[in-house]
């Protein structure tokens, strides 16, 4: 025996070292943070002076249990970047722990032995056999704690502050009902009962706490989730918006706002798919060229602007009008009104004269070609006669004959 207890009590020190080492690694502690082998061993050393004070004095086991979270305390409150409620959380953890699990083991030891609870903890040795099975217990349990879902789920337990601070409230309950539970161990009591009690009364707290565990962190997953579901709806909307902007690009011309070439041929294989009317006007606008080149492109720019917004003020609301190439423009309609078109077409040119630009007159020539939904239409020769009558146009314009 003369050498069983300091072996104990090197086995004890050994084991708060390890425990130690292990207990500042927890989530969201940094590697740099937790401290180096020498600060493990100086806390360890502490927690090793609380134990060896409350064994050879035998002081009360509540006394001991409080200078463990004052130890534990000190363990965590030597990370100093960690927030206050960070260290409050991981320092009532590991002291529920410690002081759970001493409880179940003394109750263990007393029912195996027969001793009654008090005796067990004031026996030297059944005392230090219950400190090593304790601290035997908590290194074990490192392994499951440093598993991912764990992991995963303390951080995100941690991330919802107001229902973090109400589990570190429930953590304090928790301390303060382990400490109520010490205090049978002063009294003279029968062993099996107390010791039943104590070990029911303990897997009943870690349940509750593990429960509890559960609840929040289902509420803050909960909320988690929601937070994340309006992320991804703003992220969605600001896809949809940028989706939009590029097809925006892609259909409107960005000089005349008309739409673009790829957008008029895709409604015109949907018109001929779908066998529906159709009329189309090829519009060449006159003389752009001698503009660009005598009064400047910025000119020539503006007067496809006036063309285009002439045209598109005369339009009805489901034709469309497509910029097609430098100084071509179609009219897709839904009908087969091919006259009522060219009259539209006729007034508009009559309009353009009264807005007579300096140097030029803005004029354009067409030419209109009509498919009725009864026979199914060939696009190509449907827009080959269209640019064919207004070449005749531009012909009979050049000509002065219009």
């Amino acid at each position: 025996m003369r050498y069983v207890f300091p072996f104990l009590w090197i086995v004890i020190y050994v084991l708060l070292y390890l425990h130690e080492s292990k207990a500042v690694h927890m989530p969201g502690i940094k590697e740099e943070e937790s401290g180096t082998r020498t600060e493990y061993a100086l806390r360890a050393f502490v927690k090793a002076g609380i134990l060896f004070l409350g064994w050879y004095v035998h002081l009360p086991l509540f006394i001991v249990y409080l200078l463990i979270l004052c130890g534990y305390g000190m363990t965590f409150r030597s990370i100093r970047t960690r927030n206050k409620m960070d260290l409050f959380f991981w320092g009532n953890f590991f002291s529920i722990c410690f002081t759970a699990v001493h409880l179940i083991c003394l109750a263990v030891i007393s029912m195996v032995t027969g001793y009654m609870l008090r005796d067990v903890y004031l026996n030297h040795m059944t005392f230090l056999l219950s400190m090593v099975m304790t601290l035997l217990i908590l290194n074990l349990a490192h392994i499951l704690w440093k598993r991912q879902a764990f992991v995963e789920w303390i951080t995100l337990l941690t991330s919802d502050e107001k229902r973090f601070n109400q589990l570190v409230s429930f953590e304090w309950y928790a301390v303060g009902y382990l400490l109520f539970d010490s205090i049978s161990c002063v009294f003279v009591l029968p062993y099996f009962l107390l010791s039943v009690f104590l070990i029911g009364s303990c897997i009943l707290l870690i349940i509750q706490f593990i429960l509890f565990l559960v609840h929040t962190y289902r509420i803050i997953e909960k909320a988690h989730y929601e937070a994340e579901y309006y992320r991804l709806e703003e992220e969605r909307a600001d896809h949809v918006k940028r989706q939009m902007s590029l097809q925006k690009l892609a259909y409107i011309d960005s000089l005349t706002g008309a739409f673009t070439r790829r957008y008029a041929m895709e409604m015109l294989e949907s018109m001929q798919k779908d066998r529906l009317d159709v009329t189309v006007a090829y519009i060449d606008v006159n003389g752009l060229k001698m503009v660009n080149d005598t009064l400047g492109h910025p000119e020539g720019d503006q007067y496809l602007k006036i063309i285009a917004n002439s045209l598109n003020e005369s339009l009805n609301k489901s034709d469309i009008l497509a910029r097609v190439g430098g100084d071509e423009f179609l009219i897709v309609s839904n009908s087969t009104e091919k006259d009522a078109l060219e009259s539209m077409l006729s007034k508009v040119n009559e309009r353009l004269k009264d807005m007579g630009r300096e140097g030029y007159r803005p004029s354009f020539s067409y030419g209109t070609v009509s498919a009725s939904h009864h026979e199914p239409f060939d696009l190509d020769a449907l827009l080959r006669e269209s640019d064919r009558r207004m070449y005749d146009h531009k012909m009979q314009f050049k000509k002065g004959v219009i």
